[in-house]
């Protein structure tokens, strides 16, 4: 655990893009991208990736906020029962 996957499937990872196969393209040009939760298939949570052109970063933000407020999906709203149930953090 918090180390990069060295090989996925048996098949080799590189260090560059083991842990960011699809972020990676936009950050070196500058596009906007945006990751929306999508729901889960067989128990995995799925999202969707929009990229915009480059400086479009308004743009985005805004189909980005329609189609999450369209899609209604809450991934984590299966886990607020047993987050509520955890004791409060005391301040250190």
């Amino acid at each position: 655990m918090g180390r990069r996957p060295t090989a996925i499937a048996g098949e080799p990872v590189s260090r560059l893009w083991g842990a960011f196969p699809f972020a990676v393209p936009f950050n070196v040009s500058g596009h906007p991208a945006v990751v929306l939760p999508a729901g889960f298939v067989d128990g995995l949570p799925a999202a969707i990736q929009l990229v915009g052109r480059y400086g479009s970063d308004n743009e985005l933000l805004s189909l980005a906020e329609q189609l999450e407020s369209a899609l209604d999906v809450r991934p984590f709203a299966r886990l607020a029962p047993r987050l509520s149930s955890l004791p409060a953090m005391s301040s250190i």
